[in-house]
């Protein structure tokens, strides 16, 4: 069946195979070893995305990382998990994994330099961190507290020699992400230790301006804070709620 309508994106990724994998579908689970032995030509392909605003195929670019969320989401201990930390949530059940889009939207406001730490307290796969560590110089950490998907996320580190990025493994409430300059919050926890990771943050901007960029319900708290101004979005029309915020 041939395809009547094909994305910019669709196109590019197309051409990326052709040179870097052939004879690959784009869907092909081995395609992102054989991307990762051309990483050149793949941070072109990422950048020229980022810099061209395609319309980011979040399936399509996932597969190419590397990424298998359902794969590892099934084998992942969740029951250890809930036990360990009873009051915390995991987002195992029809989370809906920020795009790609929204975090280059994000990302072009921001204009993150070398001195800046992007933190996502709460990381998941990485996807934001991940993106970020190709199309920016800034450092970028995430803090995760399901063990699987932090390897699959320096699984994707590794293969693609980002050594801008780095991922930990465990409960934010157990770490000092005061170097930060920059926080992405999605939906990242349970309410209780919300309002803790809030006030940490509140207290390192006592001592340095930060930016908080956040995504989905985080903006209903955040927007209450004396402390923050909202520097960009807002947008009622916007399903993903994508905000951004400076300390004040």
């Amino acid at each position: 069946m041939i395809k009547l309508f094909q994305s910019k994106f669709d196109r590019a990724v197309d051409d990326l195979c052709k040179k870097v994998a052939p004879g690959m579908k784009i869907m092909d689970p081995r395609i992102s070893d054989s991307i990762a032995k051309s990483p050149k030509d793949f941070k072109d392909f990422i950048i020229n995305a980022h810099n061209l605003d395609y319309v980011i195929n979040d399936k399509v670019l996932d597969n190419l990382f590397g990424v298998n969320v359902e794969e590892i989401e099934n084998k992942a201990d969740f029951k250890g998990l809930q036990d360990k930390y009873p009051t915390e949530e995991f987002w195992q059940t029809g989370i809906r994994w920020v795009s790609y889009n929204i975090v280059r939207r994000a990302l072009k406001i921001l204009d993150l330099k070398e001195l800046d730490v992007l933190c996502d307290p709460g990381s998941g796969y990485g996807r934001a961190l991940i993106y970020a560590a190709f199309v920016t110089p800034a450092k970028c950490r995430g803090i995760e507290i399901v063990p699987e998907r932090v390897r699959e996320s320096m699984v994707i580190q590794k293969k693609f020699g980002l050594s801008n990025l780095d991922f930990i493994e465990g409960n934010v409430l157990d770490y000092d992400y005061s170097d930060g300059t920059v926080f992405f919050m999605y939906n990242p926890f349970a309410l209780p230790t919300f309002k803790i990771v809030n006030a940490k943050l509140k207290e390192i901007a006592q001592s340095k301006k930060i930016k908080i960029v956040s995504v989905g319900k985080s903006k209903n708290i955040f927007d209450k804070e004396d402390w923050l101004r909202q520097i960009s979005g807002g947008d009622k029309n916007d399903l993903w709620k994508l905000t951004i915020y400076e300390s004040i």
